[in-house]
C-alpha cells in the first residue's frame, strides 16, 4: 500500500490503523536485536505499545509494530518507507492485514474500506422494547463514519460532556444523546475520521463512573 493513500480508501482497501506490517528485515539479526532496533526507530513517531519479530521459515525478515494510536502509525509509515538498515535491505512497511501477526494469537481482520451508501445510522427511532437494534449496533465491528458510545451511566448522560470528548479529533461533525437509553451517535465525515477517534478515545475516562464504550455503528 502507498504510504499517500486515499484519506476514505476504495472498497476492501486496509484503513490506517495502529498496527504496522514491517517486511524486507535483515533475518540474520537475532530477534531480541532486532526488536530493540524496530522500537528504537518507530518510537520517534509516538509510543510505540508492542514490537513482534517473526521467527521460523514462513516469518523471517518481518516484524509487526503497534502504537498507541493511529496518527504515530501513520506518521511512521510515511517517513520509515524504504528505510535502508541491516544488510542494505530497504525496509517495506504497510498497514497489517491482520492485527494480530499470524502465528501469535488468533487472526483479527484490520478494518477495511467500505462503499458509502448514504444510508443512515440507526437512530433512537429503530431501537425496540426489547432492545434488539441496540444489541446489534453495539456488536458492530464493520467500519463506518459514526461511532456508536454506549454504556453511559445516568451522571455521564449530559451531550456537552460527551461531545467534549469529540470535539478536537479530525473531521468530528456532532454527537446524538438518545436520551434514557444510554446511548450516543457521533457522527465523523470519513470513515478514516472515525476510526481514528476510536482508536484513541475508546476507554477515556469522561466522568467519575463513565470511560467511553465506542464501536462503529450500522446501516438502517
Amino acid at each position: 500500500m502507498s504510504a499517500s493513500s486515499s484519506s476514505s480508501g476504495s472498497a476492501g482497501e486496509v484503513l490506517p490503523h495502529r498496527t504496522l506490517y514491517v517486511r524486507n528485515l535483515d533475518d540474520r539479526v537475532k530477534k531480541q536485536v532486532q526488536s530493540r532496533v524496530l522500537y528504537t526507530l518507530f518510537a520517534e513517531f509516538g509510543t510505540v505499545e508492542k514490537v513482534v519479530v517473526g521467527s521460523g521459515s514462513k516469518l523471517r525478515g518481518q516484524a509487526w509494530v503497534t502504537f498507541v494510536d493511529v496518527k504515530a502509525a501513520v506518521a511512521a509509515l510515511r517517513k520509515r518507507q524504504g528505510f535502508v538498515g541491516s544488510g542494505a535491505k530497504a525496509m517495506l512497511i504497510e498497514f497489517a492485514k491482520h492485527l494480530h501477526p499470524l502465528g501469535f494469537q488468533p487472526p483479527a481482520d484490520a478494518p477495511r474500506a467500505v462503499v458509502a451508501s448514504g444510508k443512515r445510522v440507526r437512530d433512537e427511532n429503530d431501537l425496540g422494547e426489547d432492545g434488539s437494534a441496540l444489541a446489534k449496533v453495539a456488536k458492530s465491528s464493520t467500519p463506518f463514519h459514526i461511532l456508536v458510545c454506549s454504556g453511559i451511566t445516568e451522571t455521564a448522560q449530559n451531550e456537552a460532556t460527551l461531545e467534549a470528548a469529540f470535539q478536537d479529533q479530525a473531521g468530528f461533525v456532532e454527537l446524538r444523546l438518545v436520551a434514557g437509553k444510554g446511548l450516543a451517535f457521533t457522527e465523523f465525515k470519513s470513515v478514516v475520521d472515525a476510526q481514528a477517534a476510536l482508536a484513541k478515545l475508546d476507554g477515556m475516562q469522561v466522568t467519575a463512573d463513565y470511560a467511553l464504550q465506542l464501536t462503529f455503528g450500522t446501516e438502517a
